[in-house]
């Protein structure tokens, strides 16, 4: 039997398993479900070709019967709509004939492939109006190391996307759900080995193909998924790292949103969400001052109080990130770049970018190439004497090197070429320098303020003129890093 494709489209949410009880019993779901046992292999090579090619290969049982799947990875805005290869197959070893990716990948290292972890769970699952819910329960083991799993699918099976959100809501009215934009393959993997730093943001996939609309769905997504990769390490262990890539994933998402504005025909929807991401940001910036402050002060009078103070931001980060307010604009904004007003108008609301197509709609790069002038242009002209400025208009200046610096990482793989490719690198390493210097002497500047804040005696240092002299050697090599940026010949020409 040979493999069959389709396109998987699915809405997840992560509950307790308490809530997965009052929500299998509430009757929103419908009557009795069916309910299946599963055990489920994933295989790999030694070396993880197929997580690094972004496949997943499963076989799993239920009862005598034994599915293959293959999967690519794959989301849109807190959805996960991914490729699927499946067959029905006599055991539990893969069958892989020509007619695959993982063959395609692999060639003659099929042979290494072996089981890497196991998903075992209960499933209860109901159909209702094109839409399959499936409610697991159970655990995923690699090796010695286990790992609780409770979530609800939501699979489109000939509803309208908007009906998943829908039914998403109604979940939420019932009991706390969170959107999850983790597969079991991808918690599978991050069993394996070593505990994984905190997650980058890594690179937004845009093609010049692409519409602006779907750019802007893509690059949201890739900010919702970078935000939640990090969840889990803050909520559980108010882990430093986590803490600062969720407020990147945040600053990332805020500046997209600002970047596209000419092409979102929704000002006071966009103006929430900006309001609610800031206020998310403030309750985790309170966690990052303390951090910096533990970083940099060398007074142990001062250690005790900073942590007192951490562990008390940390349970209001977590109970912030916990709440209906953060769960409900995690799920408004999924919905809002999947279904929203605003796709149906953007194809004409761009109107600083060239037309490049034969519709007369502007593409893709004349809107990346637009954008990218208009932030530089900003920028330099923030930052000029940026030696002599306040330290108000020197923070304006770190805010557009940031917005600069975002709409470089977002437009940088329209520019494959490898001269391209190497300029944009040159780029956006010279206005992160930028940004990184600006924000050091930011931290530096409102350190005193801080620590006022938290009833803290002024720091301890030799000298205030030893803190000038520093706060001057910052300032000297972050405005020698804007003349680098501003006078660099832009990649998007």
């Amino acid at each position: 039997m040979a493999d069959t494709s389709a396109l998987e489209e699915e809405l997840k949410l992560e509950l307790s398993p308490y809530d997965a009880d009052l929500l299998a019993d509430c009757g929103l779901l419908g009557g009795a479900p069916r309910l299946v046992s599963q055990e489920s292999t994933y295989f790999d090579t030694p070396d993880h070709a197929l997580a690094r090619a972004g496949l997943s290969l499963r076989v799993r049982r239920s009862g005598r019967r034994h599915k293959q799947t293959i999967k690519a990875d794959g989301s849109a805005a807190g959805m996960l709509v991914r490729s699927e290869w499946e067959r029905e197959i006599a055991g539990n070893q893969p069958v892989l004939d020509e007619d695959n990716p993982v063959t395609a990948l692999l060639g003659h290292r099929t042979a290494l492939l072996a089981p890497v972890f196991v998903v075992e769970n209960e499933r209860r699952v109901w159909n209702r109006d094109g839409i399959e819910i499936a409610l697991d329960e159970g655990r995923i083991v690699a090796g010695e190391r286990l790992a609780p799993l409770c979530e609800v699918e939501l699979e489109r099976k000939g509803a309208q996307l908007d009906a998943l959100f829908a039914l998403a809501r109604e979940i939420e009215a019932r009991v706390p759900a969170r959107i999850c934009v983790l597969s079991k393959a991808e918690r599978g993997y991050r069993l394996l080995g070593p505990a994984a730093p905190a997650p980058k943001a890594g690179r937004v996939r845009l093609t010049p193909q692409m519409s602006v609309a779907d750019s802007l769905a893509l690059i949201v997504g890739h900010c919702l998924g970078h935000f939640h990769r990090n969840l889990p390490a803050l909520l559980d262990h108010g882990d430093a790292h986590a803490l600062h890539q969720a407020r990147v994933a945040i600053r990332r998402l805020r500046s997209a949103l600002s970047l596209y504005r000419p092409v979102v025909q929704e000002p006071r929807t966009v103006a929430r969400f900006q309001r609610e991401l800031q206020w998310l940001a403030g309750k985790l910036g309170a966690m990052r001052e303390i951090d910096v402050l533990l970083a940099n002060d060398d007074d142990p009078e001062a250690i005790a109080p900073l942590c007192a103070a951490r562990r008390k931001a940390a349970g209001e980060a977590a109970a912030a990130l916990r709440s209906k307010r953060c769960r409900m604009l995690m799920l408004d904004l999924a919905e809002w770049i999947a279904v929203g007003r605003w796709r149906r108008a953007a194809p004409d609301a761009a109107p600083e970018a060239a037309p490049d197509t034969a519709l007369g709609e502007p593409s893709l790069g004349a809107f990346a190439a637009a954008v990218l002038t208009r932030r530089r242009k900003v920028l330099r002209k923030r930052g000029r004497h940026l030696a002599a400025l306040g330290d108000e208009a020197r923070h304006d200046v770190r805010k557009a090197a940031k917005k600069l610096r975002y709409a470089a990482d977002f437009f940088a793989a329209l520019y494959p070429q490898e001269r391209e490719g190497r300029r944009a690198r040159r780029f956006v390493a010279r206005v992160e320098r930028l940004q990184e210097r600006l924000g050091t002497l930011n931290d530096r500047v409102t350190a005193p303020a801080v620590r006022a804040r938290l009833g803290l005696a002024p720091r301890r240092i030799p000298t205030a003129d030893a803190e000038k002299a520093e706060q001057a050697r910052l300032l000297r090599a972050a405005a020698s890093d804007y003349d680098e940026v501003a006078t660099a010949r832009p990649f998007w020409r």
